[in-house]
Formats: C-alpha cells, structure tokens, sequence
C-alpha cells in the first residue's frame, strides 16, 4: 500500500510538473517577504533569465521602481488573510534592461504545509499593453482630425434602433448627453421635408439591399432650432449569419 501510494504521488508530481514545465505563463513560489523560492522554466522565455539565477533574491529587485510601493502593498494586505487571492499588474525588469509588463494573480498558501508560501501565475501583457496604448492614440487622433474637419461620426446597433454619437457631432446636431438616442429621437433631428426620403433611403436601399448610406439632407439642430445642411456617409456591418447588425 505504501509503495503504490508513493508511485501515484511520483506520478502526479510528473504530471503537474509537465504541466508547469510545459505552459507559457510563470509560475512562481515566493516567501512572505517575495524571496523567489521557485520560477517556472518559462521565465527564461519571457524575461530571459534562468530559475536558478533569481533563486533566493527578492522579486523588488526587478520591479519598476514607480509599481514597487503598489506591489508591496498588495503583497501587504495579501500575507495578512490565509487563502486571500489578488491580481496586480506592474512593469519587472528584463535582463537585457527592458520592461516588461505582468499580471500577476497571487494566492497566500503560508499557511499550507504543503507550499509555505505564495503561489503566484502570471503572464506577460506587454504586447497587450502597446497595443492598447496605439489603439488610444488611434482614437485620439481621429477625435482631433474629426474635430479640425468638422466631421462627426455615430454607430447606431440595427437591432435595438439606439445609437452612439461624438463630441464633433453633437455640437453639429446641437444634442445634449441626455438626448434620446433612439431611432425616434434620429428621425425627430431630420428636416420634416426630408424625413420620408430619408426614411425610404435608409429601409429600401441600406438595409434591404445593402447599399452605402450617401445622402445630402437637412436637419434641424437641437439646441437652437437651426436649420442645417448634413452630408452623411456610411456602411453596413453584418453579423456572421450576414444580418445587418
């Protein structure tokens, strides 16, 4: 009984050994001060240093010093309840001098005989991150060049008839935030002359034959009652049973 009790426990140990081994994300063993107990051999991958190079030093030695405080605390005020589970994003140090981004998520197992410390699996969000970050100064440059232009812009969701609109286009339609932003509330912006027009355009040639939506109208602006000249612009997007969504 003993020797089949420890072959099944040398089996499972391979077993989450292969799968520790194996994955891509860190896993790591820290004391409650974040002394490095174990790291997974993943390390060397993502910020290229061997486990054993970082065996026994403190994580703080690698994290950026601006997240250092953050960290501590959340190490803080994890070691203080047994079983306590927290994610904390912060910068650590790459060997070759570069920072990379990770998300951490910790769990306190001091008090389990069995591990005596940390068990933190994290992952590098860098490549994440910069994408993000690019994706923002997209946006924001397109707010800017619209707002040179003069262009604004909104998305209306077909099936709920409720749209979405921007800052540039607010001020041309003079629309408040709390503007119903209904389909009744679009039609109630448009030139009573124009409306069936621009009703019959928008349900016989945008949605039912897909056509690009290109008409010259009139509206009447919100916040003065202004009679203004629009020029709209705009495309279908389908769903992937080809509905217009």
């Amino acid at each position: 009984e003993r020797n089949r009790a420890e072959a099944a426990l040398l089996q499972r140990e391979k077993y989450f050994r292969a799968l520790t081994e194996g994955a891509t994300d860190i896993t790591s063993l820290l004391a409650a001060d974040g002394t490095m107990r174990y790291q997974s051999p993943s390390l060397e991958q993502v910020f290229g240093y061997r486990p054993d190079e970082l065996f026994g030093r403190s994580a703080f030695e690698f994290i950026h010093p601006d997240d250092q405080a953050r960290v501590q605390q959340a190490l803080a005020e994890l070691t203080a309840t047994p079983g306590a589970t927290t994610r904390i994003e912060f910068r650590l140090r790459h060997k070759d001098g570069s920072w990379r981004v990770l998300e951490a998520t910790t769990r306190n197992l001091l008090d389990d005989p069995n591990v005596k410390g940390i068990i933190a699996n994290s992952r590098d969000n860098t490549e994440r991150k910069r994408l993000e970050e690019a994706l923002r100064e997209s946006e924001s440059l397109l707010r800017e060049s619209q707002a040179i232009a003069g262009l604004g812009n909104y998305i209306t969701d077909i099936p709920t008839g409720r749209w979405k609109s921007s800052e540039v286009l607010d001020r041309v339609l003079g629309l408040d935030p709390a503007y119903d932003r209904s389909v009744a509330g679009w039609v109630a912006l448009v030139h009573s002359e124009d409306r069936a027009m621009m009703l019959d355009h928008f349900n016989n040639e945008v949605l039912a034959r897909g056509q690009r939506f290109d008409k010259e109208y009139r509206i009447i602006r919100r916040s003065d009652q202004a009679m203004r000249w629009v020029h709209g612009l705009g495309r279908l997007e389908f769903d992937s049973e080809g509905r217009p969504w």
